[in-house]
């Protein structure tokens, strides 16, 4: 029971007071800048943790609207609208940080994982690499640095990034992951091995070698190295082979289906129509093989089936699907060519004739027991060029 009379009132009143001026100074202290922002500071930390996401936001950026140099808040900001899904504002914090010594590490690796989530893998790479310098002991910097170079079909590079990861961290779940590329690899890398042929590899003068060393790069995914070899072939002796080899390395690398339609384009110019040969080397690119059995051919719907690759990459669909038709009409049981197609199809708008084609594709592959579409040539161009996966 409190205390009744004069006492009492004496005591209430006296708490009345204590609470305005405890009141008072909470104000004060927030007009004093440092003290204010420290209380923004708290507050917003405790509405993040109670997952009040946009007022935590708001407390934040109202930190720095008024000291933008505050590492802190704009620290807090970022991580916040990467996981509201605001990526384009989150880079811009993030990237403000990768600037600041002391935030470059955690910065750099936002901005690795901000990329990845929006499927730009090369700018993902670039600041994986800055992971890297800044964090060389965080086997979580070489994974992603893995992650993103297996994304760009730079499968060995991919491998070394992993299994460094794998050395720094054991239980790394890079482990599942290099398990993954090892294994996408292992057909490219057994062939490799077979190919080694230090004799041609100093051959610069000659296009049969420089053909050769290509094919031997392509098949191990380095795909920008084999490009110039083939090149430097090209310029020897333009025939359609180096062209045609070159242009599926184009289809390979991001953003290059451009200059491979137009390689493709020579292709069918030099060919005029006819098939033309490729060294054993290439089988993998193309299950195309000439009546002795020995060496692989390309006909001509298969350059009309790449040349559609390159087009649908440029979102060229009307055009792509003029040839991808060319295609299904010289070689109507190729079901990559349906595959293709009802991509096209669905990128037009016209679901029925693409689900036709979805059905065809798999009748064919059931009756030649073969297993579903591929991660070939076109799946690797519709994932670099930012379109949706065949369904």
């Amino acid at each position: 029971m409190g205390k009744k009379g004069p006492a009492g009132l004496k005591v209430r009143t006296t708490h009345l007071l204590l609470g305005l001026i405890i009141v008072a100074l909470v104000f004060a202290a927030c007009s004093i800048p440092c003290v204010g922002e420290r209380i923004a500071l708290w507050k917003g930390e405790v509405e993040a943790w109670l997952g009040w996401n946009a007022a935590a936001l708001a407390d934040f950026e109202g930190v720095l609207s008024k000291t933008p140099e505050n590492v802190a808040a704009k620290t807090r900001a970022a991580c916040l609208l990467e996981k509201l899904g605001q990526y384009d504002r989150a880079i811009a914090y993030f990237s403000e940080l990768s600037r600041v010594p002391s935030t470059k590490s955690i910065a750099t690796a936002h901005l690795t994982e901000v990329y990845l989530r929006r499927g730009d893998y090369k700018s993902a790479l670039k600041y994986a690499d800055e992971w890297v310098l800044v964090s060389p002991k965080e086997s979580e910097a070489h994974h992603a640095k893995g992650t993103c170079l297996a994304h760009l079909n730079r499968s060995n590079e991919a491998l070394v990034a992993l299994n460094e990861a794998v050395r720094l961290d054991p239980s790394s779940s890079a482990t599942t992951e290099r398990g993954f590329v090892m294994e996408k690899t292992k057909v490219f890398n057994e062939v490799f091995d077979k190919l080694v042929d230090p004799a041609l590899e100093s051959k610069e003068d000659d296009p049969d070698a420089l053909i050769r060393d290509g094919e031997r790069l392509a098949l191990a995914q380095l795909f920008d190295e084999a490009a110039k070899r083939f090149t430097a072939a090209i310029k020897l002796r333009p025939q359609p082979t180096p062209y045609y080899m070159r242009g599926l390395c184009y289809l390979r690398l991001p953003q290059s289906s451009e200059p491979a339609v137009q390689d493709f384009i020579t292709v069918e110019r030099l060919s005029g129509d006819k098939p033309f040969r490729l060294s054993p080397v290439v089988a993998d690119y193309k299950k195309a093989v000439s009546p002795d059995g020995k060496e692989p051919i390309i006909t001509v719907d298969a350059v009309h089936f790449v040349r559609a690759n390159g087009l649908l990459g440029l979102k060229q669909y009307k055009e792509a699907l003029v040839h991808a038709n060319k295609a299904v009409k010289l070689a109507p049981d190729n079901p990559d060519y349906y595959g293709l197609r009802s991509t096209i199809y669905k990128r037009m708008g016209q679901y029925k004739l693409a689900q036709m084609d979805i059905k065809r594709d798999k009748e064919l592959r059931a009756a030649l027991h073969m297993g579903p579409t591929p991660e070939d040539t076109l799946i690797q161009v519709i994932e670099l060029e930012g379109l949706p996966k065949q369904q």
